[in-house]
């Protein structure tokens, strides 16, 4: 069976090339052979022949253009973006844009826009984020310029989790506050406003900047004064109080709570786990700091004892009592690189248990559901 309709679609393709190549009046010879490349294409289709379906179709594509019919043209470039995205998301990606390009010209913008978030989508699936964030924002644009606050939404919210997972933590908040200020005008949207404050607040909470997100949470109790009575917010202030007062015990457990009750979005939970190992890093490096100072006033002090005892002749007894302290602190700062070198291991070990252990609790969850 695929056999027989890989020779149909070549003999039709073959039928389209030659009325092409012959004698015959323009616009009747493009439309025969556009008739000819439909068959062969759908022929390609049915033996699963996709790199020969979509070649045919961006020959159809061609006829349409020759025949000035722009829309036609958009929609085979379509099929051969659908027929590519099976074995080659790159000539997808490529068929995707020149159909966005037409449908452009002739201002059908709701399907350029349709396309465009089809792209970025594509771009995502390759984990090619910078790009997805073009073409995203793009069909948020076109969508807008629609009316179509939905759809502009949904690709808006896309473009600040990328954002997010990039590091890109002022624009995702620019992003989540938007999108929170536009769905508390709507009856239907506004139950997702707490949601869209806590991604913003999350990604405030990223920076490690308390003070930004304390401004923050006293910025979105004004927009929506019933925030400050969800667990949404009891969550990003207890995660601030934790930052603030670096105890890393009580910004595990506060995560654990919250994501026993209301599922934590897995990026997130990744960047909380790495900003909870940034709070262990943070106490070392200040230790490291102190015990720094600490060891070069000993050595000044050594110093100048030192050469105290050769101008003026002076007892040794303090000279070694020094000599013996900066002993003890060489090999107490040799245990403390020792302890750091250990921390890296064990932080990881304890961040990637951290999310197992919640990834798990949410299977066990998911298996009593459907067990009831």
């Amino acid at each position: 069976m695929t056999s027989e309709q890989i020779a149909r679609g070549e003999e039709f393709e073959k039928k389209a090339e030659k009325k092409i190549n012959g004698w015959g009046l323009f616009s009747s010879k493009y439309e025969d052979a556009a008739d000819f490349y439909e068959k062969s294409a759908n022929s390609f289709k049915l033996a699963k022949a996709w790199d020969k379906a979509a070649a045919v179709y961006i020959k159809l594509a061609g006829c349409h253009i020759k025949l000035e019919s722009k829309h036609e043209a958009a929609s085979a470039y379509v099929d051969a973006a659908n027929s590519y995205k099976k074995i080659s998301p790159k000539e997808a990606i490529s068929c995707f844009e020149q159909a966005v390009n037409l449908f452009s010209e002739i201002g059908r913008l709701n399907m350029a826009a349709r396309y465009s978030k089809e792209i970025g989508e594509l771009y995502e699936a390759e984990q090619d984020f910078p790009q997805a964030i073009v073409y995203l924002e793009r069909a948020a644009d076109l969508f807008q310029s629609e009316e179509v606050t939905t759809s502009a939404n949904q690709c808006k919210l896309k473009v600040a989790q990328f954002a997010a997972q990039m590091e890109q933590y002022p624009k995702a908040v620019e992003i989540y506050e938007e999108i929170a200020r536009q769905s508390l005008n709507n009856n239907l949207l506004k139950y997702s406003v707490k949601g869209y404050l806590l991604n913003a607040g999350l990604c405030q909470l990223c920076k490690a900047d308390v003070v930004a997100i304390t401004n923050s949470l006293e910025k979105y109790q004004d927009l929506d004064p019933t925030f400050s009575g969800t667990r949404e917010y009891k969550f990003l202030a207890d995660l601030a109080a934790a930052i603030d007062e670096e105890d890393v015990t009580k910004f595990t457990d506060v995560v654990k709570e919250f994501d026993s009750m209301t599922r934590l979005v897995y990026y997130f939970l990744l960047t909380i786990s790495n900003l909870n190992s940034k709070l262990y890093l943070d106490k070392i490096h200040s230790l490291l700091i102190e015990l720094a100072m600490e060891l070069a006033l000993y050595t000044i002090t050594f110093l100048c004892v030192r050469i105290l005892g050769f101008l003026y002749d002076l007892s040794f007894t303090l000279f070694y009592f020094i000599l013996f302290r900066l002993i003890y602190l060489l090999s107490f700062i040799c245990y403390l690189v020792l302890w750091y070198t250990i921390y890296f291991y064990y932080s990881s070990v304890t961040n990637s248990k951290i999310v197992e252990e919640l990834s798990i609790e949410r299977k066990r969850n998911i298996s009593r559901f459907t067990l009831k």
